[in-house]
């Protein structure tokens, strides 16, 4: 846990509010600093465990609810492995204890799970005893009421003096004992839920160890939440960041000064096909193929529009992702750089917009792709819900809504004029039909091949987020095989 943090001292005298044996944790996060809220819940008192540098960084465990009390433990990390911890544990004068670190030790293994352990005198002038945490899910975990499929249960077991040759099975053992039979004088539950709560107790001989063990299963239980809540964070974005550049290792060309040679169609069909390696092939009503757009990294990955039907035709525009939340997309052309943005609803349909100058004067305007079910997109080839995009700049009264049945075809609800529609029809085919209006022709090649641009990246990104929703519903309610349906399986196979 970070050194770059300035670490203060234990130098509490004493624990002023007593040390509990049973407590409820929750944690507060900001950009970088991470507090646990510590109640006691028979008595109310609280205290707070802050983390300057967040789950990366020192464990400070203050005598009170605020930073304003003394610091009480000190945790930080001893090597850049975090294999250890030393804690720094404050002198308790009923135990004839003086100021004292111990070090905290992590044995990550990894096909099995960890274990955490300290060497700790639980006797006045005795001698140290090894403690070590270990994950479960037994009964001692389980009669807390608190386990479930999103916590994670730890037990803090103190080790036999001799380990046994044989393991006690679980049915076997007795309540309270491991299945090297050692004793369980801890248990230690956390949900890494949005609530981030949890719950540390102590039983058995543990409630009898003193103040200064207490507060060191105590730190040290916290320090294993902070410890796996950062690797958890760790491996998080180590995948996010190797989704995010999904891509962007394919070589992109270099479309500067390319010249069309065919004009994008201001009415076509789309149809996409491919199996990873995507392709959207643009054709007219009559089938004839215009052009090509190439997926190589499927809906993850950049959209290569081709002049022509081939790959072998130039480069003539290209859509990426500039982020990983695909909030925003670049869209490139021969001669612009576009930026889409994506404005995402949680009760109404995400909205897709983008800057462009237009007209003799090129002043740029702001065009909308909406959802729609107007009388626009009822009338193209896939009579569904559907997109328009419409020109803000002929709103007079952004506030103002015309209800759908006093609306005139080719306006939006705000009065904005509509340009362009989109229709699709995912359910097999995968096919598209766009078309531009009467009022969007006025703007010129350049706005049409925007257009083109945009909707597929529109049409991309929604499959893209379709098609992950479906995964998750599968792999939630997939369910593994019973051994009656084997057996079944079998006799019917006989």
């Amino acid at each position: 846990m970070g050194s770059t943090v300035s670490l203060p001292q234990a130098t509490a005298n004493s624990v002023s509010l007593g040390t509990p044996t049973m407590v409820e944790t929750r944690v507060s996060s900001s950009f970088i600093e991470s507090s646990i809220i510590i109640r006691c819940p028979f008595t109310g008192r609280e205290w707070l465990a802050l983390m300057p540098g967040g789950y990366s960084g020192p464990l400070i465990i203050y005598d009170g609810p605020s930073n304003q009390y003394a610091p009480m433990v000190v945790v930080n990390h001893m090597d850049h492995y975090r294999s250890q911890f030393s804690i720094e544990l404050p002198p308790s004068p009923a135990e004839y204890r003086n100021a004292s670190t111990e070090v905290f030790n992590w044995y990550d293994k990894f096909f099995k799970n960890d274990i955490y352990w300290f060497d700790f005198p639980t006797q006045y002038r005795g001698m140290p005893e090894r403690f070590e945490w270990r994950r479960s899910s037994g009964q001692e975990v389980v009669e807390l009421g608190r386990l479930d499929w999103l916590s994670k249960g730890w037990k803090l077991v103190r080790a036999p003096p001799e380990q046994p040759n044989v393991k006690l099975h679980r049915d076997s053992r007795k309540s309270g004992i491991s299945s090297d039979g050692g004793e369980i004088v801890g248990v230690w539950i956390s949900r890494h839920s949005l609530s981030k709560s949890g719950h540390f107790e102590l039983i058995g001989s543990g409630l009898q160890m003193g103040q200064s063990f207490r507060l060191m299963a105590m730190a040290s239980a916290l320090t294993i939440e902070a410890n796996v809540m950062r690797i958890e964070r760790q491996r998080r974005n180590n995948r996010l960041a190797k989704i995010s550049t999904m891509g962007s290792s394919v070589s992109l060309p270099e479309i500067e000064g390319v010249t069309p040679n065919l004009p994008m169609p201001t009415m076509a069909d789309t149809r996409i096909r491919g199996w990873f390696k995507k392709r959207i092939f643009i054709t007219t009503t009559n089938n004839a193929q215009l052009w090509l757009v190439v997926l190589p990294r499927g809906y993850y990955g950049t959209l290569i529009f081709h002049d022509g039907p081939n790959l072998d035709d130039q480069v003539m525009a290209l859509s990426h992702h500039i982020d990983f939340w695909r909030s925003k997309f670049e869209l490139t052309l021969p001669s612009l750089k576009v930026t889409l943005h994506v404005i995402r609803n949680f009760f109404t349909s995400d909205l897709y917009w983008f800057d462009i100058p237009v007209g003799v004067d090129r002043v740029k305007e702001r065009f909308e792709w909406r959802r729609s079910y107007g009388k626009e997109v009822q009338n193209l080839a896939f009579p569904t819900k559907g997109w328009k995009l419409v020109r803000l700049s002929t709103v007079d009264n952004p506030t103002f809504k015309i209800p759908r049945d006093e609306r005139e075809i080719g306006f939006g609800s705000d009065g904005a004029q509509v340009v362009a529609v989109w229709s699709s029809k995912r359910i097999f085919s995968k096919k598209g039909h766009f078309e531009l209006l009467l009022a969007g022709e006025k703007l010129g090649p350049l706005f049409l091949m925007v257009a083109w641009v945009s909707v597929l990246t529109l049409e991309i990104n929604v499959i893209r987020k379709e098609h992950n929703r479906n995964c998750s519903s599968v792999s939630i309610h997939k369910k593994k095989p019973s051994v009656d349906q084997f057996t079944d399986f079998e006799q019917n196979a006989r």
